[in-house]
């Protein structure tokens, strides 16, 4: 018995550096071996934990992401579509939960506006923004991603007004909570520039390029957290 418990447990060690190396790869543009490297965390998970664990749902969202990279769209939404059903169950005030469920439904409408499906994004990211002001608060950084997608979908359906106001949300959180320099603040200063261009505001959209060009030179994507064993 005690050996079958010692084996389990190196597989699914085995499995963490598997998802941890794929989650690395995929922040330095390794798509393919970090897809290669989450199935098999994956099939390890499943067979050990069970189909319906956590830890399944957050290797699909890293699954989902390579997936969206890759151009593999329908792979991508079956991914993270699994991931939100397998959330779904949890309803417990665990905050690890909370928030890769608010990672699940975030991802899933992500790849709805990938795929140009605004609608259906725009009424996920207003679900995972219910949970996140829920379970986090509003000023959480998961409330400025979710605000910050949330205004690329207004962006891209002409509600130029709607996507400032929500930009203008994400900048406040992020400059008030990792500081004026960094790299995601940086990032929402390039989308505010990328809005002023699209509404042909190409003078007022320079300087937000420029303050994008002066600061988070060395960003990388962030990584998900892993979930402790259940």
């Amino acid at each position: 018995m005690a050996q079958e418990n010692r084996k389990k447990e190196d597989r699914i060690e085995k499995a963490v550096r598997l998802h941890d190396r794929a989650v690395e790869l995929r922040s330095k543009g390794g798509y393919r071996e970090a897809k290669k490297c989450s199935l098999e965390a994956l099939k390890i998970f499943e067979e050990e934990m069970g189909r319906s664990n956590p830890d399944v749902a957050n290797i699909l969202n890293n699954l989902g992401g390579v997936y969206e990279e890759l151009g593999e769209y329908n792979e991508a939404l079956n991914a993270l579509k699994r991931s939100v059903k397998i959330m779904e169950k949890f309803d417990e005030d665990d905050a690890d939960l909370k928030r890769l469920r608010v990672q699940s439904i975030s991802g899933f409408a992500t790849i709805h506006r990938v795929m140009g499906k605004y609608d259906r994004a725009e009424a996920l990211f207003k679900e995972a923004l219910t949970v996140a002001k829920e379970a986090f608060g509003p000023n959480d950084l998961e409330v400025s991603s979710i605000l910050n997608n949330m205004a690329i979908v207004y962006k891209y359906t002409g509600n130029f007004a709607e996507a400032k106001r929500l930009y203008l949300r994400a900048l406040k959180i992020i400059e008030k909570a990792l500081g004026p320099e960094h790299p995601e603040t940086a990032t929402i200063y390039h989308n505010l520039g990328g809005l002023e261009h699209a509404r042909g505001r190409f003078a007022a959209g320079e300087p937000l390029r420029v303050v994008r060009s002066n600061c988070g030179r060395k960003h990388t994507a962030r990584i998900i957290r892993r979930l402790p064993q259940t």
